[in-house]
């Protein structure tokens, strides 16, 4: 059904009294039952057991859901995530390592998950147990605590051939750990980063 223009006090209470499923537009006249007022495009659809409904409403930049749970509005709105591809970023190496190609980078999606990428190189050779910082992130790219993973070490660029670890401390250093000589790290680590 298309409802066109509505104007009610509480959009909520609208789509309460709604029997059928539809679009509609909405003016920021209405300031109770949606996440702000504004001028809204929307979709009700109902239908569900118990007669529940659910309600979809968005502009060109943003979009919010809601729907009922035994016919009772479900807490606040959400937001639905947005398709957008994460920016990504050259991992800025500490002196002594070189990118071994354009996988050196890091990025960070709109639910806050960074994601490291490392194929680096050390000038020298790095002896026995060591603890190596190849980088580090910039604020708003950092866990809240210490994250840790393994990853793999080579003496050369052979794809891995000695196991080893990487991790990432709240002050955005990320460390390699090895436990044998290397010169080359292949790694990958994902954590929630600190908003």
């Amino acid at each position: 059904m298309e409802y066109g223009v509505i104007e009610p006090e509480n959009l909520q209470e609208w789509a309460s009294a709604q029997t059928a499923g539809g679009t509609f537009m909405l003016t920021p006249s209405t300031s109770q039952g949606v996440p702000y007022p504004m001028y809204w495009r929307g979709l009700l659809t109902g239908a569900f057991p118990g007669n529940d409904r659910a309600l979809l409403i968005f502009t060109e930049d943003v979009m919010h859901r809601a729907s009922t749970g035994s016919g009772k509005w479900d807490g606040p709105w959400r937001k639905v995530a947005d398709c957008i591809a994460p920016e990504t970023h050259q991992l800025p190496l500490a002196d002594g390592w070189t990118p071994l190609t354009d996988d050196c980078t890091y990025c960070k999606t709109q639910e806050n998950i960074v994601t490291v990428n490392i194929r680096a190189q050390h000038s020298t050779t790095i002896s026995g147990i060591s603890r190596e910082t190849v980088a580090t992130l910039p604020t708003g790219f950092r866990p809240t605590g210490w994250i840790s993973s393994a990853c793999a070490l080579d003496s050369g660029d052979s794809g891995g051939a000695m196991n080893g670890g990487v991790h990432v401390d709240a002050n955005g250093s990320v460390i390699i750990n090895g436990f044998d000589s290397y010169r080359v790290v292949y790694a990958q680590i994902s954590f929630l980063a600190v908003n």
